[in-house]
């Protein structure tokens, strides 16, 4: 009875290690077939992967041109602005004078034009 029992159990153990074994083969051959998807699609991905580097380099140097061009405008409106203060101060400063009404008028109409200017 005992070499029966002993059978039986074995043949079971051997029923069972083919089933995993068929399970393992399986198993493999589609991690096979998901490995030949992604070499496959590797080259895809690395393309793209360098046409997005080469886009947000040329965004960045697009930012950095605009970047130097606001810095630039903005020195260029300062620059307008001192223009502008001189003149009103010119323009005070002379027409307290009364001997000089013909000099504060020209610096009058020359105030006023670098005011539209910066306008």
């Amino acid at each position: 009875m005992l070499i029966l029992f002993f059978t039986i159990v074995f043949i079971a153990e051997l029923i069972v290690a083919g089933k995993v074994i068929s399970l393992l083969k399986q198993a493999s051959s589609s991690i096979n077939e998901i490995s030949a998807q992604i070499d496959d699609v590797k080259p895809i991905i690395t393309s793209g992967v360098t046409a997005a580097q080469k886009g947000v380099s040329a965004m960045s140097k697009g930012l950095d041109s605009f970047s130097v061009f606001v810095d630039g405008k903005k020195k260029e409106a300062f620059k307008y602005l001192i223009k502008g203060i001189v003149a009103v101060v010119l323009l005070v400063f002379l027409k307290n004078l009364p001997h000089k009404k013909v000099l504060s008028a020209v610096d009058v109409l020359f105030a006023l034009s670098n005011l539209i200017k910066i306008a």
